[in-house]
């Protein structure tokens, strides 16, 4: 489902449930088209496919620094799919990607 599709379903969803109106002064007119879901300026260096071909063979707990030699640095773009708190400093998140999903771990070192 492109950006626009995905768009145009959740207006369409929203404007069932009474929470949105086409006559909304921030809402595009018709023939404008419908602006991405994505905020603008975020770049990512990753898709899903091209992500797991570059880390997939990673060991559980395995970092991608320990592998490459250097720190690793990866953006990837996804809506939240589900969000679970393990323990007070680690997090699992599972993004939705296109067409798969892929779980994130986070860990918050606080000083």
């Amino acid at each position: 489902m492109s950006d626009d599709d995905y768009s145009a379903f959740r207006l369409s969803k929203l404007a069932e449930a009474g929470l949105w109106s086409a006559a909304a002064p921030s809402v595009p007119k018709e023939g404008e088209g419908i602006t991405t879901s994505y905020p603008e300026g975020f770049s990512r260096t990753h898709s899903l496919e091209p992500f797991r071909r570059e880390f997939g063979h990673l060991s559980p707990g395995e970092a991608a620094g320990e592998h490459h030699g250097a720190p690793c640095s990866t953006r990837v773009a996804g809506r939240i799919h589900a969000l679970r708190c393990h323990s007070k400093k680690l997090y699992f998140i599972d993004l939705l990607m296109g067409d798969g999903i892929l779980q994130v771990g986070v860990s918050f070192c606080l000083k």
